[in-house]
């Protein structure tokens, strides 16, 4: 079966620390497992290390920003190309949700420092839908393609 993604206009959220912590964002259902998506972004991840996202710790050491947050909240970065320029995008997966999953694109910042972090819902009109296309081309197609 193929995956679908369809944007939700009105969403009920499931729990207050949802929608507190990760409002803002742009919200997509798809008829996957959450099991099954997060395995999916693992995979293309690994396929493709360039859009992983790395930072150093104090003693020097590289670590990946992918990560679960609060036990369920998984957590995970991609490098993008936004109108020519360099950009991190942050998505969320909710692990509770099974059938169907959302997927919540939140944050975008164009600085390697990753400070400056904008929900996607906050940015201006013209630069949303070029971030969102930009997400929506380079990773979420890729993601529900053959990973």
């Amino acid at each position: 079966m193929a995956a679908m993604v369809c944007l939700i206009s009105t969403f009920i959220f499931v729990s207050c620390n949802w929608s507190e912590m990760y409002s803002g964002s742009k919200i997509y259902e798809i008829k996957m497992t959450s099991k099954e998506l997060i395995d999916r972004i693992k995979r293309l991840k690994e396929r493709e290390p360039d859009l992983n996202v790395w930072s150093t710790r104090q003693d020097g050491a590289l670590y990946n920003l992918d990560k679960v947050s609060f036990t369920y909240y998984h957590l995970f970065y991609f490098n993008l190309k936004v109108a020519g320029k360099d950009a991190i995008g942050m998505i969320v997966v909710d692990s509770r949700n099974n059938l169907p999953v959302i997927l919540k694109f939140h944050v975008i910042t164009y600085s390697k420092n990753l400070g400056d972090w904008v929900r996607i819902k906050e940015l201006p009109r013209k630069e949303r839908k070029e971030v969102v296309a930009a997400f929506e081309k380079q990773i979420l197609n890729r993601i529900l393609r053959n990973y």
